[in-house]
């Protein structure tokens, strides 16, 4: 039950130790034991569940097939603007969550033509308009068996409010999205970004590749689905798995989505980045013009 506990409280405030410790009444040193054994024995992996829209960044996404340049090249096409990197195993496509506004959406927009007018890759644009996040209910976790019982799936419904940061704030929402460890509670900014944190995610077990899956309806086809984005008519979800349920899941999913992206959980293939903290000057966001050489 303690570990549920731990679980439980890792999603509203993430994994350090003191705040878990805190909002369930365990003890420092239980929680830190409590935490090590979810890590090596479980595999727990953390991610911080960021409303980006509350810092006024909108996303849009880059659905790229027939590409000829390198995955090291791709991820790097329109960064620092990148919120993530998807790249198919067996097929030459890649696609990208890029930070935009009015202005820089215009210049992505004529950088993919000039990419596609040169046969380099060819890219289609969606504006995402809604992003919802998942964790699994963790009473239907047998810790004793290491398994799930059930696929109670939860959604986190914190909307929060649109805030107005300096750039200390970025400063401590880059760390929390790099290391969901950290004592973040204890910095006087935290007061100014609580409404961009929607919660915690998490994973147990060994999750070496992710399915990313685009389909006509919003369903979620596997409990692992950490989060879904509405993209024009169509919805995008995320699914973190093992590869020995590849074969089982693509099967049973194939008929209901217009594309499947099996991607390796390696850098090489599967990248996420902070906001964009780099073009954030005197309180606003400054985004570049968008040139390719």
């Amino acid at each position: 039950m303690q570990l549920a506990d731990i679980i439980s409280a890792i999603t509203k405030v993430g994994g350090n130790p003191h705040a878990i410790a805190k909002i369930t009444g365990i003890s420092i040193i239980n929680v830190i034991k409590s935490i090590n054994i979810l890590k090596y024995k479980y595999h727990l992996a953390l991610f911080t569940g960021l409303l980006a829209e509350n810092l006024q960044l909108q996303k849009i996404l880059l659905l790229c097939k027939n590409s000829k340049i390198k995955l090291s090249t791709s991820k790097k096409l329109f960064f620092p603007l990148v919120n993530l990197f998807r790249a198919d195993l067996e097929e030459d496509k890649f696609m990208l969550v890029i930070y935009t506004n009015k202005d820089a959406l215009n210049s992505i927009q004529t950088a993919v033509k000039k990419l596609r007018d040169e046969n380099i890759v060819e890219c289609e644009i969606f504006e995402i308009s809604e992003t919802k996040r998942y964790y699994r209910d963790i009473s239907c976790f047998n810790f004793d068996q290491n398994k799930w019982t059930c696929d109670r799936l939860l959604q986190f419904n914190k909307r929060g409010k649109i805030v107005k940061p300096d750039e200390e704030d970025i400063n401590l929402i880059v760390k929390l999205q790099a290391n969901p460890y950290i004592p973040y509670y204890l910095s006087p900014h935290y007061s100014h970004i609580k409404h961009v944190l929607q919660g915690f995610l998490y994973t147990l077990g060994i999750n070496d590749t992710i399915l990313d899956i685009i389909a006509d309806k919003e369903v979620i086809f596997h409990p692992n689905t950490l989060w879904s984005a509405k993209i024009g008519n169509k919805y995008l979800m995320e699914i973190h798995i093992n590869s020995k349920e590849l074969d089982k899941i693509v099967q049973k999913i194939k008929d209901h989505c217009s594309e499947i992206f099996i991607v390796p959980e390696t850098p090489s293939y599967a990248e996420g980045y902070s906001i964009p903290y780099e073009i954030f000057k005197e309180k606003k966001w400054e985004f570049p013009k968008i040139v390719l050489e």
